[in-house]
């Protein structure tokens, strides 16, 4: 079924049929623009909303993050979020630079926690394996007293 705006310039002649297509057309043209803002603002696709787990999963494991567990983000929210997120990003390495800390301290500390955590597993093994060595001549002894 056509559209009456398309048949009626029929019945008219060139200037009326040509300002009614324009008008057709930039009514077409406004409604859509308007249907996309609205999409783009209130509903989020499913790029955006895969988007926002991600970012929202960054953010957290970093610790910058006040994300709320309310449903998928829209593109507007992961953007203010981002921007936040930048924001405090970097007055952390500000402070970080004005404290005279630097990423290589930085490195060295995890490095020394690493080393710590290895040592710590060392000296559980060989306190068990000591343990372990102490029952072991126990029952040798043990055994050798019976015979």
């Amino acid at each position: 079924m056509a559209s009456p705006l398309l048949i009626l310039p029929l019945y008219f002649g060139g200037i009326a049929q040509s300002v009614l297509l324009s008008l057709y057309a930039i009514s077409i043209t406004f409604f859509t623009f308007i249907i996309l803002i609205i999409t783009f603002i209130f509903i989020p696709t499913p790029t955006m909303v895969s988007l926002g787990k991600y970012t929202g999963h960054i953010i957290e494991e970093e610790g910058f993050s006040d994300l709320e567990e309310e449903g998928p983000l829209t593109p507007i929210q992961i953007m203010k979020q981002q921007s936040r997120d930048a924001r405090r990003r970097k007055s952390r390495m500000n402070e970080r630079f004005w404290d005279g800390v630097s990423i290589q301290d930085d490195m060295r500390d995890g490095r020394r926690a690493r080393e710590a955590i290895i040592k710590r597993k060392a000296a559980k093994e060989l306190k068990r394996n000591q343990e372990l060595l102490r029952k072991w001549k126990a029952k040798q002894a043990k055994v050798a007293s019976s015979n």
